[in-house]
């Protein structure tokens, strides 16, 4: 018999018994014990959580729809927690964003001290990220309605800063640090209306900006002859330290998130 051939059976000899021997136990020394355990599976309880909190909603929302007499409709918490979800990874269907904020407003939360929660006590106040909106009555009836999922995720960084210190609103478009147009005013607020007004604008485009006095009227400002409370608005729903959903005065729903100083700084809002 050549080498060759007696090699090949070896081998093939000692695979059969390997599979007809049953596994040997790990040895009781550290180091071996430590070689056969075998690697734990990450677990993300974030993801899984978040997952339950869709399924729910999606469970409550059916039932409702199917006129279930024996199901509960969804609560605050589970419009909260979906909306949050909605603000930090998008996703979530467009029907139950628009779903979620009609809960709370329906809900009808009592504010508390909501200014300070958007404007912060202290100058430049806080900046608050568009994430959603309905559009405004006529943009939803074109939709098919709220309920049949008019809305959208907003494409661009849109931010709201609100300085409750200074009573100042600030509205802006940023193409990161290369250009951005913002909007500038005074706002107040009474329980859950924030009344505002627009009287400036600036342009940048790279280092270079420049800031123009607007005049009444100008892009939906308030006109000079309007009487006391026909000016631009939002009627806010819900407000805590993440996110905040209104109804401005054209009819639309928005929710926007809160942005941290870092997110600001690298996403060029100034």
């Amino acid at each position: 018999m050549g080498l060759p051939t007696l090699t090949t059976q070896i081998r093939s000899s000692v695979s059969i018994r390997a599979a007809r021997e049953p596994a040997q136990p790990c040895r009781q020394s550290s180091v071996s014990v430590e070689r056969c355990r075998p690697s734990p599976i990450p677990v993300n309880r974030t993801k899984i959580r978040q997952k339950a909190v869709r399924r729910d909603w999606k469970v409550r929302t059916a039932d409702v729809a199917s006129a279930a007499p024996t199901k509960s409709q969804p609560s605050k918490e589970d419009a909260i927690a979906l909306l949050k979800i909605a603000a930090k990874e998008g996703g979530v269907p467009t029907t139950s964003v628009s779903e979620a904020m009609r809960v709370l407003e329906k809900a009808k939360i009592q504010p508390g001290a909501w200014k300070t929660v958007l404007g912060g006590q202290d100058s430049p106040g806080r900046s608050w990220r568009l994430v959603f909106t309905s559009g405004e009555q006529r943009a939803q009836k074109a939709a098919g309605g709220l309920a049949k999922g008019g809305g959208l995720y907003i494409p661009v960084t849109a931010v709201q800063r609100w300085d409750a210190s200074k009573n100042e609103i600030q509205n802006g478009i940023y193409l990161g640090h290369v250009a951005s147009i913002t909007f500038r005013g005074p706002f107040d607020m009474d329980g859950k209306r924030l009344a505002f007004d627009f009287n400036k604008l600036r342009v940048k485009i790279g280092p270079l900006q420049k800031e123009f006095t607007l005049k009444p009227g100008d892009f939906g400002t308030k006109k000079e002859d309007a009487r006391k409370g026909d000016g631009p608005f939002f009627l806010f729903s819900y407000v805590d330290d993440e996110i905040c959903v209104a109804r401005g005065r054209g009819g639309g729903l928005a929710m926007w998130a809160r942005t941290p100083p870092a997110w600001n700084l690298q996403a060029g809002i100034v």
